[in-house]
């Protein structure tokens, strides 16, 4: 979707101009590590001279061999020799990372860009540069996220929904993103308390999403549910089991007070909550055969994800507490535990 000039410069109000010293850094020292080299040349004496592109020094050298890697004696760096007179016709680094920031507008919103950084010694190594190119910006902000990104020819569009390039245009580049720009970032927002500590995806643009519609996202977490958010991200089936605008966690999960502290306790000696169990729980509290939660996870268990199907079409003929008593009775003929 093509921005109109207005939305576009709303939206780059959000961002800095500049690259910080803070994102030079994280490049220099995390997502460009290896991209540090001493440039070794003899003198006419035959002394081997090298030159660290990390610390921009000479310095005298033990006569590196070429691709051996060594210490740079000047900055301690981890480095690779290269010789210099060799050609350096596809010697170039490059990455892409995920960097977090706050709003510049917005007290309440983080931003995210994603960046294609370049290093080149094609040319001169002495003198090579530290590029980037932002290829996406990100908003988040409660109730709402929003994406833009840079089409082949340079504009700016919007997207329809928030796409990670880490996964997508940039999978296969060296990716990274910075876990400590998002804690830096979200502090005093409405989003530090969304719990993204606990969760590690591929550069977590696809949670900040989740956890910015769905506030509801805090709750499941808390409760032990994480797994439920994990399921979600991931496009699986959720049986239609949570109610992801709820403001309280008795709506998010369309459970009573006496339900949600059953299911606590289930969760304290380690039973396993899928949505699959809350699904044949809620689905016999409206048939009101009310197995119990131990039995739904028992059911889950002996139907498995492979017939969930065909629950949903024997519960058009009967009630989910008769096809558990069924099953339990089949499983304890053929000497089969349930649990």
């Amino acid at each position: 979707m093509e921005l109109c000039k207005k939305e576009q410069e709303e939206i780059h109000a959000h961002f800095p101009d500049k690259v910080s010293k803070e994102i030079m850094d994280y490049v220099n020292d995390e997502v460009l590590l290896g991209s540090r080299y001493i440039f070794t040349q003899r003198s006419g004496s035959g002394q081997q001279y090298g030159y660290c592109t990390h610390c921009k020094k000479t310095f005298r050298t033990d006569n590196h061999k070429h691709n051996e890697r060594v210490r740079c004696t000047e900055c301690e760096s981890e480095c690779v020799a290269k010789s210099s007179g060799r050609g350096r016709g596809k010697m170039y680094d490059e990455a892409y990372f995920v960097w977090y920031e706050k709003s510049l507008t917005s007290p309440n919103a983080i931003t995210a860009r994603g960046i294609h950084v370049i290093r080149d010694y094609r040319e001169c190594y002495r003198s090579a540069e530290t590029k980037f190119r932002v290829t996406a910006m990100y908003v988040f902000e409660p109730g709402k996220s929003v994406m833009i990104d840079q089409e082949w020819k340079g504009n700016w569009r919007k997207r329809r929904s928030i796409y990670s390039e880490s996964t997508g245009v940039m999978r296969y580049k060296n990716c990274y993103y910075s876990r400590k720009s998002i804690s830096k970032a979200v502090e005093g927002t409405l989003f530090q308390y969304c719990t993204w500590e606990q969760y590690h995806f591929d550069d977590m643009l696809n949670f900040f999403d989740l956890a910015a519609k769905y506030p509801c996202v805090e709750y499941l977490t808390k409760l032990g549910l994480s797994n439920f958010v994990k399921e979600k991200i991931y496009g699986n089936n959720m049986y239609r089991v949570i109610n992801w605008n709820g403001k309280t966690l008795n709506k998010v999960l369309r459970l009573n007070k006496q339900d949600i502290k059953t299911l606590r306790d289930l969760m304290s000696i380690n039973r396993g909550i899928n949505p699959f169990t809350l699904y044949l729980y809620q689905q016999s509290k409206k048939d009101e055969s009310n197995i119990s939660f131990i039995e739904s996870y028992e059911l889950s268990e002996m139907c498995s994800y492979n017939n969930d199907e065909a629950i949903k079409i024997l519960k058009k003929y009967t009630t989910i507490g008769k096809i558990y008593r069924y099953m339990k009775k089949q499983f304890e003929s053929k000497g089969a535990k349930c649990l």
